[in-house]
């Protein structure tokens, strides 16, 4: 880059003396071309600023039969407080079911966001109580002996617009229909023990 500086300074005093149409265009392009190598070879500040790590969901678990138990950290979420709440959604990992279009899941009421650990506790939903116990009851059984059944549980924690009619949302999918956004990087699962009674 100062080469090409040092270039055009000679350039401008060669063509000094001979004619001031001659001085203007030199100054002209070589602080095109200088502009235009700078920009090129410059460092470039990212249009968008990454966002510094922090885990959004910091606990998760509980019975799937009873509930759906999270804790979200508010502190990680305080840039978006003014114009969203906070949700948390759990739902059975089934490979042949797509996560985000399964109705039988359990939807969290709206928490508001503070600078604060949030605890967020859901009755699981009919839909998602029925799925579990339908897996339960095709779990192979022996008469007189007690089986543990393994079901993996997922979850997200997700935010949407305040004032948000949440009957709207009734899988993952819906959540960005409605403006919200989900935090797909952060899916958390448990595999909940359940023990079966024997036949």
């Amino acid at each position: 880059m100062f080469c090409l500086l040092a270039f055009s300074a000679v350039l401008i005093l060669h063509y000094f003396w001979r004619s001031r149409l001659a001085v203007v265009a030199g100054i002209l392009v070589s602080g095109l071309l200088t502009g235009g190598f700078g920009w090129r070879v410059w460092p470039k500040s990212p249009a968008v600023l990454p966002v510094r790590p922090q885990t959004v969901l910091t606990s998760w678990g509980s019975d799937p039969r009873q509930g759906c138990s999270a804790a979200v950290d508010g502190l990680a979420l305080q840039e978006f407080e003014d114009h969203f709440d906070v949700i948390v959604i759990c739902g059975v990992e089934v490979a042949s079911i797509d996560e985000f279009s399964d109705t039988a899941i359990t939807i969290s009421s709206a928490y508001t966001i503070r600078p604060a650990n949030i605890p967020i506790e859901t009755p699981t939903s009919e839909a998602m109580k029925q799925f579990v116990l339908t897996k339960l009851n095709s779990v192979p059984r022996m008469p007189g002996a007690q089986v543990n059944a393994q079901i993996a549980i997922w979850y997200y924690a997700a935010l949407v617009p305040k004032k948000v009619e949440l009957s709207n949302v009734r899988r993952l999918s819906d959540i960005p229909r409605v403006g919200g956004k989900i935090f797909t990087n952060e899916q958390r699962k448990i595999i909940a023990t359940i023990p079966t009674s024997s036949p």
